[in-house]
């Protein structure tokens, strides 16, 4: 998104298509962009005087969810026209810009009036600034809200259906083992190249009584890669053991999609707090790849086998932010018994990179903070880094604010014109005038938000890195507390070890 704001298309036009619920589902989103499109360009020919360059097209072709802030190319759209140099956008109608709640449909109103920044449909061009047109739009998008929420609440009915009493397979990604396929034309699933070793895996836990990081190994010899990744990992094999697609099942409704509020932000989330009525487990049409008895026996087992309790308590002090620099995984603490204990690289391919005790290891963490980070942050501060970003943050808060006084202003005229203290020709005049003066503001704005420097807080930083040095010296803190304090200041350490020294080297961010 940031990427839009720094640079300017060749045209002051843009375009942006996507493919929406309305269309046709025989349609592939390809097809429904290109004709959309076309549509766009002809009239882009014959009313703005040339075609739209491909550099100003923005094509959601996979689209994330209703919700603005989960469509990429929205959301480089919504940035992008803060450029005072972008004029318009075209669509095909209002409605493909957002068929989100009230909140992304206010977003969509206020971005476009306050920049200015016409939407151009194939029938009307919205100018977002003038009241009456602003209403038609907005009746527009709330009149495709509605129509959104009734096909979501159709297809949920439609797709409960499909898997309750077809045993229809309606995933977007098949389980390993399988390919998506039809049968019948009724969604399903088809055995791959890798079925036979969904039953291998089965059979080794059930009958050979094999851990999961040994059925993982066994696979990594054979060269059968997973999924996801290079090498097989404990969690994939539990995950398939636990796959009811397997035995012959379809299921829907275990997990789903849900709104929450972060940091005043509506953020979309996954979650598997479902309820009994929405859940759905039924016998599918594909052909299984273990029988019900050996999928029982495998749950029966993880069940008399449960995972360690997620509850207890952390031991690694750097955990989640000390990575191999070799191969990028995450170091382990390895306790020993009659020996220090270490961090080590577990990677099973062996990347040859070195362990390293844990106690030299934050001793040297400790030496690079205090020795290093802790003079350049305070050299910032008595330099008064980051003084400039405040002092333009401000100006640029009173330009906004003056841009919202005069919006104001706008309002008020339009008021006076239709109450008649305003003759028309008085008030183009005066609107025109008024209007002049916004571009000039809004152009004053975007040019100071380009080159506004990072603001950075140094006084701050000093005093968490100060309390994280002084918590990785206190033997006392529990390892828990120490790594609440590292990573407040640290976001990643990579560990390279350095055999002429004897010692690691720590690069961190």
């Amino acid at each position: 998104m940031e990427d839009a704001l720094y640079n300017t298309p060749s045209s002051p036009y843009i375009m942006y298509l996507r493919k929406s619920r309305a269309d046709s589902p025989n349609v592939s989103v390809e097809e429904v962009l290109e004709k959309h499109e076309t549509m766009l360009q002809d009239y882009a020919e014959k009313h703005l005087g040339g075609r739209i360059p491909e550099d100003c097209i923005f094509r959601e072709v996979v689209s994330g969810g209703d919700a603005i802030e989960e469509r990429p190319e929205m959301m480089k759209v919504l940035s992008l026209i803060e450029n005072p140099a972008i004029r318009g956008c075209l669509v095909v109608d209002p409605q493909r810009l957002s068929r989100g709640d009230l909140m992304d449909c206010g977003k969509i109103v206020s971005t476009f009036r306050y920049t200015s920044t016409e939407v151009i449909t194939l029938t009307m061009r919205y100018d977002l600034s003038n009241k009456m047109q602003r209403k038609f739009f907005e009746q527009e998008l709330m009149r495709g809200n509605d129509f959104l929420e009734y096909i979501k609440e159709t297809l949920l009915r439609g797709r409960h259906n499909s898997v309750q009493n077809k045993g229809a397979y309606i995933g977007n990604i098949p389980p390993w083992g399988y390919d998506k396929t039809r049968i019948n034309d009724i969604p399903s699933l088809k055995p791959n190249d890798n079925a036979p070793y969904v039953t291998m895996i089965f059979e080794m836990y059930v009958h050979q009584n094999m851990t999961y990081l040994e059925i993982g190994r066994h696979l990594d010899s054979l060269e059968v890669k997973p999924m996801k990744g290079e090498i097989w990992e404990k969690s994939s094999i539990r995950a398939i053991l636990q796959n009811p697609h397997y035995a012959g099942y379809v299921r829907f409704g275990f997990s789903k999609m849900e709104k929450t509020v972060v940091d005043g932000q509506v953020k979309m989330r996954r979650t598997k707090k479902t309820t009994e009525d929405e859940r759905i487990l039924a016998k599918g049409i594909h052909k299984a790849l273990v029988s019900e008895e050996l999928f029982e026996a495998a749950q029966s087992k993880m069940k008399n086998n449960p995972r360690a309790k997620t509850d207890a308590p952390l031991k690694n002090p750097l955990a989640g932010i000390f990575f191999c620099s070799k191969c990028g995984r995450a170091m382990a603490q390895h306790p020993y018994k009659h020996a220090r204990t270490r961090f080590e690289c577990r990677n099973r391919n062996g990347c040859g990179s070195k362990s390293v005790p844990m106690d030299e290891l934050l001793d040297v963490l400790v030496s690079a903070l205090t020795c290093e980070k802790l003079p350049e942050l305070e050299t910032k501060l008595h330099d008064n880094s980051g003084a400039a970003a405040v002092i333009q943050k401000k100006q640029i808060d009173k330009m906004t604010a003056e841009l919202s006084e005069m919006q104001k202003q706008e309002d008020k005229q339009y008021e006076l014109l239709e109450k008649g203290f305003y003759s028309e020709e008085k008030f183009l005049q005066r609107n025109n005038e008024l209007h002049a003066e916004m571009d000039a503001l809004k152009t004053k704005i975007f040019n100071a938000k380009q080159t506004l420097p990072k603001e950075v807080d140094y006084g701050e930083k000093i005093i968490k890195l100060k309390d994280a040095i002084a918590a990785l010296r206190n033997e006392s803190i529990s390892p828990k507390e120490k790594n609440r304090f590292v990573r407040s200041i640290i976001e990643r350490i990579d560990f390279e070890y350095r055999s002429y020294e004897g010692k690691g080297k720590i690069n961190y961010a």
